[in-house]
């Protein structure tokens, strides 16, 4: 009875050591196989997940470039306006309400600007129009209350006149 088991229990280890032998392998592939998967798997998705990005970042870019030339564009077409080019040559009360209404103008169809403003070389207000923010009107601000803007922060400023007027950020 011994032997039958001997001889069973070196039956069994020999088909262990086949099996092992067979599955050993085949799990060392399944996990390389699989390691190599999920590794391209993970550039793939870090490749789209930045396409995507640089996608949304070209449109934000874009956006924001349209936005800025348009600006520049408002501002060269109201620097050239008669109206303002008669204020520049002669700074008189009728020059500078045509220039009040030339701004409501463009406040009227631009509906994001919130203020226009013309600053003199000494960095004070000339004319502000600003639109209201609960009612949308636009209003023409008294010279009373028009502030300096010395140390406001400044993004554009033309000096084809000698450095007359500037365009700056609401402060």
């Amino acid at each position: 009875m011994k032997s039958k088991k001997q001889k069973s229990k070196k039956i069994l280890r020999e088909i262990s050591k086949q099996i092992v032998i067979i599955s050993l392998p085949i799990l060392i592939i399944s996990s390389l196989l699989l390691g190599s998967i999920y590794r391209y798997e993970i550039k793939r998705s870090t490749s789209n997940l930045i396409g995507n990005l640089s996608g949304k970042t070209d449109v934000f870019e874009d956006t924001v470039q349209y936005l800025f030339e348009e600006t520049f564009r408002d501002i060269y077409i109201i620097k050239n306006s008669n109206e303002f080019q008669n204020y520049v040559k002669n700074q008189n009360f009728e020059n500078k309400l045509e220039v009040q209404h030339l701004f409501e103008r463009y406040m009227l169809n631009k509906e994001d600007y919130l203020q226009v403003r013309f600053i003199n070389p000494k960095g004070d207000e000339v004319i502000r129009v600003e639109r209201e923010t609960d009612s949308g009107i636009i209003v023409n601000i008294a010279d009373d209350e028009l502030q300096s803007k010395k140390k406001a922060l400044l993004f554009w400023k033309y000096n084809e006149y000698r450095g007359i007027g500037y365009i700056c950020f609401k402060s």
